[in-house]
Formats: C-alpha cells, sequence, structure tokens
C-alpha cells in the first residue's frame, strides 16, 4: 500500500515541554487546511510529554522518540531529514498555530515560487495563555533584508520554508549557539526570497522556561557575532564592537561617544543598503521606516539625560524627514518632562 505524501509537514520538536504540549497539538489539528502530518520529535523528555503525543490516534501524526537528548539544531536536522511535506511549517511545543496559519502559507508558497520561507505576525501570550500584545515582521524580500542587519526577520515557529531548498542548504548548522534560525535566514536570503505575511497567525507564549529567558547571555552572544558577519558583508569591512553593542547590545553606554559610534553605524548601513538594493517608492517607505525604527530604537535607550546631547552632536547623522523628526521630538521632550 502507498502511504499518501502530505504537501506539509509540521514539525514540532519537543523536550520536556507537557505542560502546553496538548494545547499546541490541538492548534495544529484545527487547521482549516488539513493536508498534512504532524511529525513530533521527542529530544529525549523524561516528563508526560510522550504519553501526551501517544494519546492521540491521529494516522497524521509521526512520532519520533530517540530517548536521547541532542539537543534542538539537531532534533531540527532530524525532522528536516524525515519530513515528507513539500513544505515545513515550523511548530513549537508551547505556541499555537491560528487555524487559518497553514493555508495561507500554502496559499503563499504557491503564489510566489521565488519565496522560500514565509513567516507571520505573531501574537504575544503569557505562560498562563493571556494575550499581551502582536509582533509583525518585515513584509517584502528587501526589508527582510534590513532586518536582517540587527536580528532574526522571521518568527522561527511562524514560518513555513520549503523542505528542498533548506535541505539544499544543510539545513541548520548550529554553528552559534541559540540562533539557529537567524544564521539559516543569513544563508537563504543570499539566494532565495524570505518575508511574512501581515496576518497574526501564531500565538507565540513568551515563557520564562524558553531557551531565550534560559540562555539570553549566550544567545546575545551569537546574535551580535553573526548581525557583525552580515554587516560587515554588506559594507565590507569589520565595524567595532563599540558600535556594534550600541546597535544592538543591552548593556548600558559606555559614554556619549559610544552612542555616536551606533548613529554613525546605523547611517553607514543604510547608505549601503540603498546602494546594493534599488528600490520600488513602496518599498523605499516601508525600508526607510525600518531605518527609522533603528536610529529611534538607540535614541530610546541613550539615558535621557544624554540624549539631546546626543542629537545636536550627531545631528548630521540623522534624518530630516518629517516623519523622523516628530518622533525623535517626543524623546528629546521626556528631558524636561
Amino acid at each position: 500500500m502507498t502511504t499518501r505524501v502530505p504537501r506539509v509537514t509540521v514539525l514540532l520538536p519537543v523536550y520536556n515541554g507537557e505542560r502546553h504540549l496538548r494545547a499546541a497539538i490541538d492548534s495544529v489539528f484545527a487547521q482549516t487546511f488539513d493536508d498534512f502530518e504532524l511529525l513530533i520529535v521527542d529530544d529525549g523528555s523524561s516528563d508526560g510529554s510522550l504519553a501526551i503525543v501517544r494519546s492521540y490516534t491521529d494516522p497524521r501524526v509521526r512520532l519520533v522518540a530517540r530517548g536521547v537528548n541532542l539537543g534542538l539544531v539537531a532534533t531540527l536536522n532530524e525532522g528536516l531529514g524525515l519530513a515528507r511535506g513539500e513544505f515545513i511549517a515550523r511548530q513549537d511545543a508551547d505556541d499555537l498555530l491560528r487555524p487559518e496559519r497553514l493555508a495561507t502559507q500554502v496559499r503563499y508558497l504557491d503564489a510566489h515560487p521565488s519565496v522560500a520561507a514565509v513567516g507571520a505576525a505573531v501574537q504575544l501570550l503569557t505562560d498562563d495563555g493571556r494575550v499581551v500584545g502582536s509582533w509583525a515582521y518585515p513584509g517584502h524580500a528587501i526589508t527582510t533584508r534590513w532586518a536582517l542587519l540587527f536580528n532574526s526577520p522571521l518568527a522561527h515557529s511562524a514560518t513555513t520554508f520549503r523542505a528542498a531548498r533548506i535541505r539544499e542548504l544543510g539545513g541548520y548548522s548550529g554553528r552559534l549557539p541559540h540562533v539557529e534560525d537567524y544564521e539559516l535566514w543569513s544563508r537563504l536570503v543570499l539566494t532565495d526570497e524570505v518575508l511574512s505575511v501581515p496576518d497574526v497567525l501564531q500565538g507565540y507564549r513568551l515563557s520564562e522556561e524558553g531557551v531565550s529567558r534560559r540562555q539570553e547571555a549566550r544567545q546575545m552572544g551569537s546574535r551580535l557575532r553573526l548581525a557583525r558577519e552580515n554587516m560587515t558583508q554588506l559594507l565590507g569591512h569589520d565595524v567595532t564592537d563599540e558600535a556594534l553593542e550600541a546597535v544592538i547590545g543591552n548593556s548600558r553606554f559606555a559614554g556619549q561617544e559610544q552612542a555616536l559610534a551606533g548613529l554613525d553605524l546605523i547611517t553607514e548601513l543604510w547608505r549601503a543598503f540603498l546602494q546594493a538594493h534599488p528600490m520600488s517608492p513602496d518599498i523605499t517607505v516601508a525600508a526607510r521606516d525600518l531605518y527609522f525604527h533603528a536610529l529611534l530604537g538607540l535614541l530610546a535607550r541613550v539615558p535621557t539625560p544624554m540624549r539631546q546631547r546626543l542629537v545636536l552632536s550627531g545631528r548630521a547623522a540623522l534624518p530630516s524627514h518629517p516623519a523622523f523628526l516628530a518622533k525623535a521630538g517626543k524623546l528629546l521632550l521626556k528631558v524636561w518632562l
């Protein structure tokens, strides 16, 4: 008997995820698109995760239980090798797919063959499921490439990608800990289009038990290294630690000179980006807004007493666009409030 090949493999790695796993699985079976398999790769769980998975009798569930913990990258690559679907939809054991997620992303990939991976906006959830906001990601391949200079431009667990393309790239490399998705997208954008649809298609849980919270320092170190690689590739020269940490880091500013170095770096990146990526007027506006966001984000992190002096010292590097000046003005008013 020939087993029918599904169009989508929902790849769900799990390690001791019993608290939210059933809700995560149920959200997959609530999809309006039903041509999928749910491939669950258990990374040596010692809690009740396996029992939860085995309680499902739907034939679309495929469980791989290796009995030993090898880590997320090895688990993802194992799933990548076993997946039968043309597309792989990532899912985490504590997140929730919205009912229309697979239908929306499959439809988009079918209509846009040059797009290798498509993400989505996410709804932010507390550990107990309360909605505390949402987060959108760049909606064009070019704006995604700008965002990639600073951080991962897609929500990993809300992304669906072409399985063949990711296999051709060698899958997840794991060369930098805890940024396996950011590293993958950094390679993928060199040959393919990557972007997100504006629809909120995933509930993303802000769990204190997540890797990002438990390994925050190591993850930041990897993120800084990868951002530096991406910036160096664009600029053709290395960037200083001082400027990089001003733009991306989460430590206190050493002083006004470091903040100025950060402003200069963002401006230099923008000029180089415009030269490297010719854009239509509408995409230029979207990319410019992200550029403004990067500048304003740095200004917002500067201690309030320093902010006015920084703007006066670095005004030659700042845009004179009304949209930027209006938002920057609000930040400056905080000096006197």
